[in-house]
């Protein structure tokens, strides 16, 4: 084949090569979709678009394409004039969290507010104790699944906090069932250290990490100067380690609880937000040195508020 296509060997290698590499993408892809364990493997070619004559097959193929990431930066929130742009008869929102989308750019692009939105944030916490548990237990059951062995759960903030003790319960019910345990850690709430917001009899128990210091989270967009990272930085931390939230929090005596998300460490490709965070850490390490302790949100949790009997 080769010799008939006139190849030369570096060629007919890549080809090779290349073949391999996508049968290895594809190999692995299905072994994922298996052990994720989801009740149907629905995929753009089995959808019954015949069934659906208002959903555009072309559209929405195009949309498979992905060829609107690469217009992330004309497209995302404020960044852009929304009343210049075409009225859109489709909004794909990827995530629900308040503060990762602007309401007010989707009336500008949609022909209606996407209200079902919210609605859809608030089932969990609408439903009863036992469907809460459910819905957390399959969650739970799909990353042990896939090799994640959860310690507790992280929820949009729309989940009512005066719902937290049957958010607790239920988050606990589930991990026992699915995980054998009896102690979880809830991210739901900010404040100044961890707090029980649910013990039951049998001693299991669901603690609320309360973080205090979160991120600097404009770094999504990828658009921060030198400057910028070490004025960032300095607002966790100066560098003569003694201004910032970070030294803020250690001096009232509670416990220094950071978070961060993933798209503001990566910074749009530039990394800007590690940088950040890297440089805040360095300092804490040169200022602190051994008084730091270094846990994870769930020992953290179980340091403040040890488990019964323990």
């Amino acid at each position: 084949h080769a010799q008939q296509q006139q190849l030369s060997y570096g060629a007919f290698l890549a080809r090779l090569l290349r073949a391999q590499y996508h049968h290895r993408q594809e190999t692995a892809l299905a072994w994922r979709i298996k052990h994720a364990g989801l009740p149907e493997q629905w995929t753009i070619e089995s959808f019954p678009f015949k069934r659906q004559p208002g959903v555009s097959a072309k559209q929405i193929r195009t949309f498979a394409e992905l060829d609107f990431i690469g217009k992330a930066e004309k497209m995302y929130g404020k960044l852009a004039d929304y009343a210049a742009l075409p009225k859109a008869d489709v909004v794909l929102v990827t995530h629900a969290h308040g503060d990762h989308l602007d309401a007010a750019a989707l009336a500008e692009l949609a022909h209606f507010l996407l209200a079902a939105l919210m609605i859809a944030l608030e089932w969990l916490a609408a439903q009863p104790l036992e469907i809460q548990t459910q819905y957390i237990a399959e969650a739970m059951r799909m990353l042990k699944s896939a090799g994640i062995e959860p310690g507790g759960l992280t929820m949009c903030w729309n989940y009512p906090k005066e719902k937290n003790a049957i958010l607790g319960e239920a988050a606990v019910r589930a991990a026992e069932k699915v995980l054998g345990l009896k102690y979880v850690m809830v991210f739901n709430d900010t404040g100044e250290q961890p707090g029980v917001i649910y013990r039951g009899s049998d001693g299991a128990t669901a603690v609320s990490l309360r973080p205090a210091v979160t991120d600097v989270y404009d770094h999504t967009f990828g658009k921060k100067t030198e400057q910028d990272i070490l004025h960032d930085a300095d607002r966790y931390i100066t560098a003569d380690g003694q201004r910032g939230s970070f030294v803020e929090q250690i001096r009232k005596g509670k416990c220094l609880i950071f978070y961060t998300h993933a798209q503001t460490l990566y910074g749009n490709g530039t990394k800007s937000g590690f940088r950040v965070f890297q440089m805040a850490i360095e300092r804490l390490r040169q200022h602190y040195r051994d008084r730091i302790e270094w846990m994870t949100g769930l020992e953290v949790c179980r340091k403040f508020c040890p488990p019964r009997g323990s």
